[in-house]
């Protein structure tokens, strides 16, 4: 009950709480670039200038493998021409210090979705009537970047990004880090990246992606191996990982509310039938069985709680959900602590096994007492029971509070009536003293009527 009370007081901190410091980036086409968006129009990046640390960020936003599909997208994740000119994001983009002190003073690019292709595509010519050219935009925003002479005075790049902007940072982290001079760190920052297999809907969506992308050369390293058949497993976190040379951190939710929805389970929570728990709990199993793969490396990292969210790193959950570390080597550390120390390679620094902290919690949004902290407050069934219920409670200690009052005004009118009302015993005492009688007198077995009578006569 404390736990509830806890998310409860904590909604309302959120609701009224001041935004932390979302930074303003400004757009810069690539006119003069060859990359081009699905509808022909020119890509771009968003940039805020700093100092020191360069982030390189993928837009999010699924992808499309059929004509139809691509046709019901979005605008704007499809062309450039209804981009705002500035746009304010927050999480690992925030101006805040305190809340974002290793990302806050960097340079930050954020590029645009624009391709619909998790980055991988190739094509020279389109296809299904749209290009598919994200490795190419990739390639143009950072021939753009070094042109403008952003990567003068930068001693390191973090290349990542959210979702399939997570995936296209995985699929192309190598490709972008061999291009780099050896004296210049590059480090992947993979948020809500970590696809695993679902023998469904997106592995049909990754099998049509593949065929109508074209040739990925950043993607060559797994399909040389996989096979024809398996060619489209490339695009799953677990089996590509192996072949990623570059150190990266991923972070992946044990209840991705994206990958459960490719499973047919729809948010809320507390609407889920005990087939919907299955297939979240058969997601969280698979989450938690593969990350740790990459504890056996010591220069990457894995990050992983029980909200039902998909990404972290673009809003203040980045730094407000924190997952408790194992055998008590600290109390619990957010997305944000893990990745600065991760990043900066602090000698001594406190290491989470192997760079691996994922919540032992088995239920979705765990309270703090026994997981995970910080997780968007979800009302559970017995939270709605209690709200619908609080509204009759409220009812019946008012009925309850009115019914008290009008017995206690009747008390009070009967003690008031009995007070100014006279006994017979009053009234017989008042008579006999008054005409010369003592009081035992006025007894009716002692008083002669008839004579009485004759006195009052």
């Amino acid at each position: 009950m404390h736990g509830r009370l806890d998310c409860w007081v904590c909604l309302l901190v959120l609701c009224f709480r001041a935004d932390a410091g979302p930074a303003t980036l400004r757009l810069h086409l690539l006119e003069g670039s060859h990359a081009r968006c699905n509808d022909g129009s020119k890509p771009g990046f968003y940039l805020r200038e700093g100092s020191g640390v360069l982030l390189v960020w993928l837009e999010g936003g699924g992808d499309c493998g059929t004509q139809a599909t691509c046709d019901a997208r979005p605008a704007a994740l499809k062309g450039s021409a209804h981009w705002p000119q500035l746009r304010q994001l927050d999480g690992i983009f925030s101006d805040a210090e305190d809340a974002n002190p290793f990302f806050a003073t960097a340079t930050r690019v954020f590029v645009p979705y624009c391709s619909s292709d998790s980055w991988v595509g190739n094509r020279e010519a389109p296809a299904a009537g749209y290009f598919f050219q994200g490795e190419r935009i990739i390639s143009a925003v950072l021939e753009e970047l070094r042109n403008r002479s952003v990567f003068e005075g930068i001693d390191l790049l973090v290349f990542g990004g959210c979702s399939a902007g997570g995936r296209g940072a995985l699929y192309n982290l190598d490709r972008v880090c061999s291009g780099l001079p050896a004296t210049l760190r590059c480090r992947g920052f993979l948020d809500a990246a970590w696809w695993v297999r679902d023998e469904g809907a997106m592995e049909q969506g990754a099998k049509e992606g593949l065929q109508l992308w074209g040739p990925s050369e950043s993607l060559a390293p797994c399909l040389a191996t996989a096979g024809e058949h398996a060619a489209h497993l490339c695009l799953f976190g677990p089996h590509f990982a192996p072949y990623v040379r570059t150190p990266f951190l991923v972070h992946e939710e044990q209840f991705d509310y994206f990958m459960l929805s490719k499973r047919g389970v729809q948010r809320p929570v507390f609407l889920w039938s005990p087939e919907a728990w299955q297939l979240a709990w058969e997601l969280q199993r698979q989450v938690k069985s593969t990350l740790p793969i990459i504890s056996g490396r010591r220069d990457a990292a894995a990050y992983s709680a029980t909200c039902t969210q998909h990404c972290f790193a673009e809003s203040s959950l980045f730094w407000r959900v924190r997952v408790p570390a194992p055998r008590g080597l600290f109390q619990s550390w957010s997305l944000e602590q893990l990745a600065r120390s991760w990043l900066q390679e602090l000698p001594g620094s406190s290491d989470p096994v192997g760079g691996v902290l994922i919540d032992d919690c088995s239920d979705a949004n765990c309270p703090e007492q026994r997981g995970s902290s910080g997780c968007p407050f979800e009302p559970s069934l017995r939270d709605l029971l209690l709200l619908a219920c609080l509204p009759l409670v409220l009812l019946a200690c008012c009925i309850l509070l009115l019914l008290r009052r009008r017995w206690l005004l009747g008390r009070c009118r009967r003690r008031f009536r009995q007070e100014r009302s006279p006994t017979p015993q009053m009234l017989g005492a008042s008579f006999g003293e008054a005409d010369g009688f003592p009081p035992h007198a006025m007894n009716s077995s002692n008083i002669d009527r008839t004579s009485l009578e004759q006195q009052e006569w």
